[in-house]
């Protein structure tokens, strides 16, 4: 008996070892920054509790196996990116074991059951993914359109709004700033240097000092006024907004023009987020960040957001299925090839992409600029 059970336990780890190495590019992609020793400490204590309570029952090494895949099960259901932690506890607790095949079926078992559907799915949102027919992507994702679409035309401009509703996106990315003599127009940085050919802090300059300003030699800064008068409802608009000052200017604008359930304010401001709920609580909001965060779903809470808009960097399944779970949409932006569209798409299940290129998503035959 015991030689068969050294048998099957040197089956199974042989046929499992190969997915191992699999598991290890599913890890490393999954366990990021901080999140990485927030999985891994909170899965530790679990496996420990558990294998516990297991190993005080002394069981027979023909039901170890069994005991094994119903914890492998109960952990990866709940805790799906516990790889490396369940290895390290496993271990330690099986290794006072006199027989040696115990450690290889708990092993194996943990690489077979978690093996082979991480291997499909690295199959499909990675190495593969630059040939999924587009026929596959019917789920519906919003495309928010950067900027407009800087891909083809100057960021942040109205041609660049206009080119992206003509290639069909769900809502426009525009970002918001506030003169000197309180007129919100549309520009990235705090200055004017690096899109215009003048120079000059944004909220320093006066209006009409600002329009006289030209943007690839021949287009004016706009208004977001003029942004909202060229979308006329045609989609949605996702106004990122840069400077705390301009919060009741930009609500108002929106107010005034009727359109609260046509827009998302985002930030990287807590402070500015939390007064445009004070005084616009129908307005939905997202918190942008570009930084790990632990309490990310805490401070959506607090802020009151419909949504988190983080880097493609920072992407993790554990956040999306987190933030889904409290009723909260992901955006990501950061996305730069058409191989990470899909990983977004596919592997992480992101409900928004803020991309330059609408195109990135869709066929370019069936799109003309």
């Amino acid at each position: 008996m015991e030689i068969l059970n050294t048998i099957l336990a040197a089956i199974i780890s042989a046929a499992g070892l190969p997915v191992g190495f699999l598991l290890a590019r599913i890890a490393k992609e999954e366990l990021k920054d901080s999140e990485f020793y927030f999985i891994w400490m909170q899965n530790i204590v679990l496996i420990f509790i558990i294998n516990l309570f297991f190993y005080s029952l002394k069981p027979k090494l023909l039901t170890i196996l069994p005991v094994f895949i119903v914890t492998t099960i109960f952990v990866l259901k709940f805790k799906p990116r516990a790889i490396i932690s369940y290895f390290a506890a496993g271990v330690f607790f099986y290794l006072s074991m006199d027989e040696p095949q115990n450690i290889l079926l708990m092993l194996s078992s943990l690489i077979f059951l978690y093996g082979f559907p991480t291997a499909a799915l690295i199959k499909v949102e990675g190495i593969k993914a630059e040939s999924i027919p587009l026929r596959y992507i019917a789920k519906k994702i919003k495309i928010i359109g950067h900027r407009g679409a800087p891909g083809y035309m100057p960021e942040n401009t109205l041609s660049s709004f206009k080119t992206a509703i003509h290639l069909g996106v769900d809502m426009l990315e525009a970002d918001v700033r506030m003169t000197k003599d309180r007129r919100l127009v549309i520009m990235h940085d705090a200055t004017v240097d690096r899109t215009t050919n003048g120079k000059g802090h944004v909220c320093n300059m006066m209006y009409s000092r600002l329009r006289n300003l030209r943007i690839n030699k021949k287009e004016k800064i706009p208004t977001i006024q003029e942004l909202i008068e060229l979308v006329n409802n045609r989609c949605a608009i996702n106004f990122h907004l840069k400077e705390h000052e301009a919060v009741e200017e930009l609500v108002n604008t929106i107010k005034k023009n009727n359109i609260q359930n046509k827009v998302i304010i985002s930030s990287f401001s807590a402070l500015s987020l939390k007064k445009i709920k004070e005084i616009a609580p129908e307005i939905k909001t997202a918190y942008l960040y570009s930084k790990p965060m632990l309490l990310y779903i805490d401070t959506a809470k607090e802020l009151g957001v419909s949504a988190l808009h983080p880097p493609y960097s920072l992407l993790t399944k554990r956040l999306v299925m987190r933030a889904h779970r409290h009723g909260l949409k992901i955006n990501v932006w950061g996305i730069e090839d058409r191989v990470e569209v899909f990983r977004a798409k596919f592997f992480y299940g992101v409900d928004g992409l803020i991309i330059d290129d609408p195109l990135l998503y869709a066929s370019k035959k069936k799109h003309t600029i």
